[in-house]
């Protein structure tokens, strides 16, 4: 199995993911590209520490609106500077 816990950039764009999972080894991730999928949640990223890009735009197939997971919310709270969350449904932010 290949060790991809120091990957800083992952792109998937375009992959039908409809929840995110798979993220939490992923320590010194520092942008993540996840626009033009059907994610519903921002969630997974509670040791995503160092993130400072996530592209989260254009979720299609939305019946609900989009919500957030308070931990990952807190775990990238330090170090986002660049949330992208157009055309997702959402509604409020805590």
């Amino acid at each position: 199995m290949i060790n991809l816990v120091n990957l800083t950039q992952v792109s998937l764009y375009n992959n039908q993911i409809s929840k995110m999972e798979g993220f939490e080894k992923l320590e010194q991730l520092e942008k993540l590209y996840l626009e033009r999928n059907r994610i519903s949640k921002l969630e997974g990223l509670q040791n995503c520490r160092n993130l400072k890009e996530l592209i989260l735009s254009n979720q299609s197939h939305m019946a609900y609106e989009f919500t957030f997971d308070d931990y990952s919310l807190a775990g990238i709270s330090g170090s986002l500077t660049t949330l992208d969350l157009s055309y997702c449904r959402v509604s409020s932010v805590k």
